[in-house]
């Protein structure tokens, strides 16, 4: 008997010590897990997270938010000319700063943070003038490639959108001395204005100037979270900028289906040969198979560099279906409609079932709630030089198939 109760008492032990584990779970798990079924409970949490959990300075002119960005109050930018980097300093009224460290070290806010001068309070303002809008601050990296531009873009979204800035008003920094290229343009598309390095005015004093987030840290790149903060808002901002409609209707009679191509191009002055990697060979006979197939329905081939950004987008905003090899140009699936798929394709030497360092557009699908079909070339045959894949125009076709079935 006393074995009994003794036993009995162990499995009610057991049993409590699971409720309060339970319990304590439910009291403090991260607020994602709490709100995962309500809408926006990501950005909810990624405002919480990120802009409350904030370190000041003595004097609130300094705030540094998740390691990630930062927000600078009357400050003045003066450029050291003699650096490679045009590395700047930042004037500021502030007696000392905190021990801060950007993403482990490995950022340049890093370098901009030790450049603030803290100068006395009572500096001279005469004549100087005072910036009023939010100003944001970009270091570029991967200028001329479409998917880390879109990081920028999507990040200075991002600290405007928390900040409560207007697109109207919000003023762009670009702070690096890369050449120009295609898509600098699209930067004064979404914002107010866009300063150079160049066109920067030392004696100027910004009274709100906010460091954007890294682009290699954007959560854009974070494949493995469930859902990226305001990704639907930043499309409709994005296509709203460029006057056009982020709403299609689906019509399944006609569809519109597009393929991207890759062609050997010249980018940037960083690659003069213009090689490229991951083509499609017989481009021309897959698009002739699939209108063949597709008959009654819209099927294009494009290479979208070769258009102006608004005709990209005017043409991925009305796309049922997204066809294409793996590459920067499938970062467009952010502007598919809702209703939409993406196809995309590898060559045969991708291991892209066992990483996930290929995972950007099948992520965009993901957080965008677009269907997704992913193909690799089984046959090495099937690889030609200068990086082309061929693929079986019949394969083609019922990856089409799968993709209507999906979406229709």
């Amino acid at each position: 008997m006393n074995i009994f109760r003794f036993r009995m008492i162990n499995i009610l032990n057991v049993a409590i010590g699971i409720l309060l584990i339970a319990l304590l779970f439910l009291l403090f798990r991260p607020h994602y897990w709490k709100h995962l079924s309500r809408p926006n409970w990501y950005e909810n949490y990624f405002f919480e997270k990120w802009y409350t959990n904030c370190q000041n300075d003595e004097n609130k002119v300094v705030k540094i938010c998740s390691s990630e960005f930062a927000i600078l109050k009357d400050v003045q930018v003066r450029p050291i000319l003699n650096t490679d980097d045009a590395l700047p300093t930042f004037r500021l009224n502030c007696k000392s700063l905190p021990s801060v460290v950007f993403f482990h070290g490995e950022n340049h806010l890093n370098d901009w943070y030790k450049n603030i001068e803290c100068m006395d309070k009572n500096r001279e303002k005469t004549g100087v003038f005072t910036e009023k809008h939010l100003t944001i601050m970009v270091r570029r990296y991967e200028y001329a490639n479409i998917y880390h531009a879109m990081t920028d873009f999507y990040n200075a979204f991002m600290v405007m959108r928390i900040l409560k800035g207007t697109p109207n008003t919000t003023h762009i920094l670009l702070w690096d001395k890369h050449p120009k290229s295609e898509l600098d343009s699209i930067w004064s598309v979404l914002f107010a204005k866009v300063i150079s390095t160049a066109e920067i005015n030392s004696e100027n004093i910004y009274s709100q100037l906010a460091w954007s987030i890294l682009g290699y840290t954007s959560p854009l790149s974070a494949f493995l979270l469930p859902t990226v903060p305001y990704l639907d808002e930043f499309r409709d901002f994005f296509l709203s900028r460029f006057s056009l409609s982020p709403i299609v209707k689906l019509n399944c009679k006609h569809l519109n289906i597009l393929f991207v191509w890759r062609h050997d191009y010249i980018a940037h002055p960083g690659n003069p040969s213009g090689l490229i990697k991951r083509k499609i060979l017989n481009e021309k006979e897959i698009l002739e198979s699939a209108r063949n197939f597709m008959t009654g329905h819209e099927v294009k081939g494009v290479q979208l560099d070769r258009l102006s950004y608004k005709a990209q987008l005017q043409l991925i905003a009305s796309t049922d279906i997204l066809i294409g090899i793996h590459g920067a140009g499938l970062t467009n699936a952010i502007f598919l409609p809702n209703h939409s798929g993406l196809i995309e394709m590898f060559p045969y030497h991708y291991l892209v079932e066992v990483a996930s360092a290929y995972d950007h557009f099948k992520s965009i699908a993901k957080w965008r709630k677009l269907k997704y079909l992913r193909w690799k070339n089984p046959d090495k045959d099937n690889e030609f030089q200068n990086f082309n894949t061929k693929i079986d125009p019949r394969t083609m076709n019922e990856l089409i198939t799968q993709m209507t079935a999906k979406i229709c």
